[in-house]
């Protein structure tokens, strides 16, 4: 454990930012914190360093442990060219180098003959530079200043002759050189371009220490973070991956710390679905059915009956009371999806039924007559994504684009003119319903 917060609470003036938050930090953790803007989120950045007081709990940190902060300030002295702010960061190798340097000039056969523990200690500080994980502190400079977009050829130009932007990117530079046990950034993509945020990436996945990140970035904290925590009205509450949970002995999903959350509404459920089939093939389970809100991923048979896995598709438009299957369909080793307002139809004034589905691109709710989509995809999350597009294109632009596509398993319930609901199948779902 690096850094510990326990029941902490702040304040400004009257006004509570947040209350009673419990965060711990261990070596190699890479945590987010995320959520709205002003709910305190550079706040408690500031606390986990030490630059901010908090009103009342507990902030422990081990012993020893290096803390460096990227705040929205800068960090680095502008009378200085940007080479000479980046050895700084090194000063220990540069020391045992300029020591080493001074030993080698009284390597003269005089002193070795009159000192004969000489050779000994210049073989001991030599060894120890050789074997200083800064050695190569010169490449180390050159590769994350041109990862940040500096070139050789301004490493000698005062920093004070950069721009805004371009001094955030000189601070963060100067913090990953620093290379402390935790490193905390507050948007660290802001300055930064893709190929600069591509970079940076793969340099905070190979970090040594632990990394703590407020950023809304999203695709950003999803290719670096494993451990989020969301601020929100004063309460801090923590998420994680499946990392952090273990199968029980009767291979039940068991999580680790009572506190944690499984924020399964802030993703697809079919990506979900995918996530938690993924967790349990590497534990070596081989039969197993995934379900997360109607969305499935099927794998290896029903032990217990001894048959394959069954699953059947409602009819969307009877009530709740009256339950009614359109078919049963048998596969394995892929996902499953269904999109639609499963009993939420309007009727327009010709009596015909529709349904209204979110475009996720619009945003706005489009009228479509597929009543419900079914797809059978090798993940759920392909299959939940091609449900979704089916409800939006309506029934026409769909049979198109099943035309052009006649690989895919689908099974569609509309309404026509006449208001009568009907079904069309692809041939693919028609021969996992022979199956049966």
């Amino acid at each position: 454990m690096l850094i510990q917060l326990n029941n902490v609470t702040k304040n400004f003036v009257v006004n509570e930012i947040f209350s009673n938050v419990k965060m711990e930090i261990n070596d190699k953790d890479r945590v987010a914190i995320v959520g709205r803007n002003g709910a305190g989120k550079s706040t408690l950045l500031k606390i986990i360093s030490g630059e901010l007081s908090f009103d009342s709990g507990e902030r422990t940190v081990s012993k020893n442990t290096t803390i460096g902060y990227l705040s929205q300030e800068f960090i680095v002295r502008e009378d200085l060219s940007i080479y000479e702010e980046m050895i700084t960061c090194f000063d220990e190798i540069i020391s045992l180098e300029a020591n080493l340097e001074k030993l080698s000039y009284e390597l003269t056969p005089e002193n070795i003959e009159n000192d004969p523990g000489l050779l000994d200690r210049f073989d001991r500080l030599q060894n120890e530079v050789l074997t200083h994980k800064d050695y190569h502190y010169k490449s180390k400079i050159e590769s994350v200043l041109y990862g940040l977009d500096f070139t050789k050829d301004v490493f000698d130009k005062k920093i004070s002759t950069f721009s805004g932007g371009e001094k955030t990117r000189l601070s963060m530079a100067k913090l990953l050189l620093s290379e402390p046990d935790l490193l905390i950034l507050d948007e660290p993509t802001n300055h930064l371009d893709m190929e600069n945020v591509a970079w940076l990436e793969n340099y905070l996945s190979s970090y040594n220490g632990a990394i703590v990140i407020v950023s809304h970035d999203r695709y950003f904290l999803d290719k670096v973070v494993n451990v989020v925590y969301n601020l929100e009205f004063g309460k801090l509450k923590k998420y994680v991956g499946f990392n952090k949970v273990q199968l029980t002995d009767n291979n039940y999903i068991k999580k680790e710390y009572p506190e944690i959350l499984f924020d399964f509404n802030a993703i697809a459920q079919g990506y979900t679905s995918d996530v938690v089939a993924d967790f349990l093939n590497s534990k070596g389970i081989k039969n197993y059915i995934v379900e997360i809100a109607g969305e499935m991923f099927l794998k290896g048979k029903n032990t217990i009956e001894n048959k394959a896995w069954t699953i059947g598709v409602e009819n969307p438009i009877k009530p709740l009371d009256e339950k009614e299957l359109i078919t049963t369909i048998q596969f394995e080793n892929q996902g499953l999806a269904t999109s639609g307002n499963y009993r939420k139809v309007w009727t327009d004034s010709n009596g015909r039924k529709y349904v209204h589905s979110i475009n996720p691109i619009t945003g706005r709710a489009t009228q479509s007559d597929v009543l419900s989509a079914t797809v059978v995809a090798p993940s759920t999350m392909y299959a939940d994504g091609y449900a979704t597009m089916f409800m939006v294109m309506g029934m026409e632009k769909s049979k198109a684009f099943l035309a052009k596509h006649p690989d895919l398993a689908v099974l569609l319930v509309y309404s026509n003119d006449k208001n009568e609901e009907l079904t069309f199948k692809t041939n693919p779902f028609k021969k996992l319903e022979e199956k049966n």
